[in-house]
């Protein structure tokens, strides 16, 4: 069953009119798509952290200064209360001329409209006070929701990264697959080199070599090399090099230049070319997010995207390479770093 297990996946995509490239594409759509949406619920989870904090702090104020209104009305409640109940209220209403009746009646005035007023203040800041409390609960609501989503996500996440792993380890067990998947590859390369046009200005790039700095601060796990397998009666080629990463490594870029290309290439992901004069350009591939766009300006060791697994590869890398005039350069003595 295992044997024919890479024959039916092949039966399967043939009927589906879908190559292998489009699939690993899809699958890594959804995996960036994914991405994109728990980077939005992490934002939004802290904006309403932030908002559950800053409401928190209104409620509590809002509670003392309640407090302290309340308790000044207690105390005017208890005071009015002696005054109706004692010698005082007697006095008030106690008169002997109009001039006296007058001068207490306005007495009498300001003392009650100072307590209604600051009944109505107490009121008003009780109302404002559960509206306060009412909004705490929907944005803890809130909250919480994202961060059950954030999980739902993570999960679907999870699921399709497993997804694309299957798919590309059941390509590298077939012969067929993997060479048909080559043969793919090879024919996307072509496109995008008929893409790439010469620069004629002048630069130092060449100037440099032995000079650069690896585009990631990591060794090399692969470095350039053309070997013949005489099992196989066919060249196994590596005309790059390949770093093996932790995915969201920062990636530089080697020398100043102009980026000619910042979108996703099939097979190879998402992708980055730099043009820096005279036909020299540097490509950086398998990126989880770019973080330039294309005819922007790039200067030496500028971080211009983050490493990641995208395209036909089962692990995180950058893969990267030098090319003049469309032809990849041996970089093996292109760098300061000794092998």
């Amino acid at each position: 069953m295992k044997f024919l297990l890479p024959f039916l996946l092949l039966f399967i995509i043939n009927i589906r009119g879908e190559s292998l490239l489009d699939k690993v594409k899809n699958l890594d759509f959804k995996i960036l798509n994914i991405t994109k949406s728990i980077e939005k619920s992490d934002n939004l989870i802290l904006k309403l952290e932030k908002k559950v904090e800053k409401s928190n702090l209104k409620i509590k104020k809002l509670k003392k200064n309640n407090s302290k209104l309340e308790i000044n009305i207690k105390k005017r409640v208890k005071y009015l209360f002696k005054i109706i109940n004692g010698k005082n209220f007697l006095y008030l209403i106690d008169a002997k001329d109009a001039l006296t009746i007058e001068r207490k009646e306005k007495f009498l005035k300001i003392v009650i409209n100072h307590d209604i007023n600051m009944i109505k203040d107490y009121l008003t800041k009780l109302l404002k006070l559960n509206e306060m409390i009412n909004l705490y609960d929907e944005e803890i609501k809130k909250l919480k929701a994202t961060k059950q989503e954030l999980l739902i996500q993570k999960e679907n996440l999870i699921k399709e990264r497993k997804e694309k792993k299957r798919f590309i380890r059941k390509i590298n067990k077939s012969k067929h697959l993997k060479s048909r998947l080559v043969k793919e590859k090879r024919a996307v390369s072509k496109k995008i080199i008929k893409k790439l046009k010469n620069k004629n200005s002048r630069s130092n790039f060449l100037k440099q070599k032995g000079k650069f700095d690896f585009p990631v601060n990591s060794k090399v796990y692969k470095w350039y090399y053309v070997k013949y397998i005489k099992s196989e009666r066919a060249y196994d080629i590596h005309k790059g090099l390949t770093f093996k990463v932790p995915e969201g490594t920062r990636v530089h870029s080697i020398y100043k230049g102009v980026v000619v290309f910042a979108s996703y290439i099939k097979g190879y992901g998402n992708t980055i070319i730099i043009s820096h004069g005279e036909g020299y350009y540097t490509i950086y591939m398998h990126l989880s997010k770019i973080l330039k766009k294309s005819g922007e300006k790039i200067e030496s060791r500028d971080i211009i995207a983050l490493t990641g697994d995208t395209g036909s590869t089962e692990y995180p890398k950058l893969y990267f390479e030098i090319r003049k005039k469309k032809n990849p350069i041996n970089l093996n003595k292109w760098f300061n770093i000794k092998k």
